[in-house]
C-alpha cells in the first residue's frame, strides 16, 4: 500500500490529477507485486493527456515474464498503446523460453490482429533501452484517426485494445497459476534479482521523466 497523499494526488490549480496503487502478492504466489497508476494532465492549448499503466512483477524464484500495460491518450484522435510480457532472460541463450512463453501462448496472433487495423502503425520509443527490453511479440503502436473520427478511437479501444489486453492478462495469469513457472537454482535466482531490479529502476526513471 501507499500513503493517501500518494495514492491520490492533485496539483494546486487542478490541472493534473493522478492515482497510484501498489499491492503485494501472497507469499505463496509467484507474483511479487502489482502496480497501477493513472495520470490526467490538462493541456494549455486545450484537451487533456491521460496515461494508464498496469504492471505485474514476478518474484526471482521463477522465470515467468513480467506483465506490462500502458495506454497513453494524447488527444481524442491519437493514442499510444504498449502491451507486453517482458522477458526476464536472454532469449538467445534460452530458445526454450521463447517457445514456452511466446510461441506456445499465441501472443503473436494478438499482435498481428491489432497491427492489421488501418489506423494502427508501429510506434518507436526514443529510448533504445526500452526497445531492447520489449519482447518480439510485444505490442507498441500508435493509433491515429482523422480529426472528425474521435468515436473510431473509442471503438478501437473497446473492440480491439480491451479484448486483446484481457487475453494477454489471462495468458499471464494462467502462466502464474501453472506451477509458477520454472523454479530457478540459486545462481540463476541471483542473476534474476539483478536483472529485475535494473528493469524496475529504469521503468521508474522513465515514468518520472
Amino acid at each position: 500500500t501507499v500513503p493517501p497523499d500518494v495514492e491520490y494526488y492533485e496539483n494546486q490549480n487542478g490541472t493534473s490529477q493522478g492515482t497510484l496503487l501498489i499491492r503485494s502478492a501472497l507469499p505463496s504466489s509467484p507474483i511479487d507485486f502489482m502496480i497501477a497508476s493513472w495520470l490526467h494532465l490538462k493541456q494549455p492549448q486545450g484537451g487533456a493527456f491521460n496515461i494508464t499503466n498496469i504492471a505485474g512483477y514476478l518474484k526471482p524464484s521463477n522465470d515467468i515474464p513480467h506483465f506490462q500495460f500502458e495506454l497513453v491518450q494524447c488527444s481524442p484522435t491519437f493514442l499510444i498503446f504498449f502491451l507486453d510480457l517482458l522477458p526476464r532472460t536472454d532469449i538467445i541463450l534460452r530458445p526454450d523460453y521463447l517457445t514456452t512463453y511466446y510461441e506456445d501462448t499465441g501472443l503473436e496472433k494478438l499482435r498481428q490482429r491489432l497491427a492489421a487495423l488501418p489506423e494502427v502503425s508501429p510506434y518507436f520509443s526514443s529510448s533504445l533501452y526500452f526497445r531492447k527490453v520489449v519482447s518480439s511479440t510485444g505490442i507498441l503502436v500508435g493509433v491515429k484517426c482523422q480529426e472528425s473520427e474521435s468515436k473510431r478511437v473509442e471503438e478501437i479501444i473497446q473492440e480491439e485494445i480491451g479484448p486483446i489486453s484481457k487475453e494477454v492478462m489471462r495468458i499471464w495469469m494462467e502462466l502464474c497459476l501453472n506451477n509458477g513457472g520454472r523454479e530457478l537454482e540459486e545462481d540463476e535466482r541471483s542473476l534474476m534479482e539483478k536483472r529485475d531490479l535494473m528493469i524496475k529502476k529504469k521503468a521508474i526513471e522513465m515514468d518520472l521523466s
